[in-house]
């Protein structure tokens, strides 16, 4: 599809298992009608309630279409721990492992809602069975001592599980990437020279602070070869300065210099990206390959090993 970053909410069942949940209870994202905290239950007990409609709070299932059916059966995780998709049916929220099976290498996941240690612990270890540590992007504003216990509880969680294929403190540490989210470089700046991966920097836009993405975060962000993302979205969720989710949020965020958007449209999303280099002279739209990371034959055009 060319998406580059998938988000998911993580949350952990009182028995150790890693889910998908946007809160941290049942009650708005699906048919729970109390408020049932998603770590004060078991597996077996979270599997029984079904996931709602849309953004949740409907009283309407979420039904399964028959292409929802078969990918869901086409995952061992999913038969295995929830049984036969059929379509017409409902589903649970969905298991982390069953995300990393689905997902497959084939884009990276910016974990939010982790803000302990154990929690972290989780996702490492999931992500680390599944051989997709590097595709995992932690997302936080974060500074080193508050991250030295993370890394901490990634190694011993791992080890007690994996005792024949131990992993190191500093192991851990090196192996995993950060979203930072904060508009101060030297933050950054102290995360990258202790040795932790920052992959991108995701930083609101507004009338009063335009300059400062224009003239610091962006060039910045360039030099340091990471990301710069804003969430575009309803003004009533995401803030009264918002960009709106559409070609004209999208089209002033890349004018600024921002070279990554979240957004709750991603197929619009992409077909506006596409065509928005496509239609730029080759010049500008080689730039912009080098400029977001993009393959080097993307649109059908070369350019040589050593420009890159």
């Amino acid at each position: 599809m060319g998406v580059d970053i998938i988000e998911v909410d993580f949350h952990v069942t009182k028995d150790g298992v890693p889910v998908a949940l946007h809160d941290d209870n049942l009650r708005r994202m699906t048919n729970a009608n109390t408020l049932v905290y998603i770590n004060e239950i078991t597996w077996a007990q979270a599997k029984k309630y079904t996931l709602e409609d849309g953004m949740g709070n409907t009283g309407t299932p979420y039904i399964l279409t028959a292409e929802d059916a078969k990918v869901l059966n086409s995952l061992p995780t999913y038969v295995a721990n929830v049984g036969t998709a059929k379509a017409g049916g409902t589903m649970p929220i969905s298991r982390f492992d069953s995300i990393l099976e689905l997902v497959d290498k084939q884009a990276f996941l910016l974990m939010d809602k982790i803000t302990t240690a154990d929690s972290f612990a989780h996702a490492y270890v999931c992500a680390r069975e599944w051989d997709m540590v590097e595709y995992v992007v932690f997302k936080g504003n974060y500074n080193l001592s508050q991250l030295e216990p993370w890394f901490d509880a990634g190694a011993e969680l791992w080890n007690k599980k994996s005792p024949s294929d131990p992993v190191t403190v500093e192991e851990v540490k090196t192996s995993i990437s950060f979203e930072y989210n904060n508009n101060k470089p030297a933050n950054i700046q102290k995360l990258l020279d202790a040795g932790i991966r920052v992959l991108g920097l995701a930083a609101g836009v507004s009338d009063s602070n335009e300059d400062h993405i224009r003239n610091t975060l962006v060039p910045y962000c360039r030099e340091q070869g990471i990301y710069l993302r804003c969430n575009t979205g309803d003004p009533s969720y995401m803030g009264a300065n918002a960009k709106v989710d559409c070609e004209i949020g999208w089209a002033d965020l890349f004018d600024i210099g921002y070279t990554g958007v979240m957004t709750d449209r991603p197929g619009p999303l992409v077909n506006y990206i596409q065509e928005r280099y496509r239609i730029r002279s080759a010049s500008d739209r080689i730039d912009a390959e080098h400029f977001t990371n993009f393959n080097q034959d993307t649109f059908g055009f070369t350019v040589p090993e050593d420009w890159n």
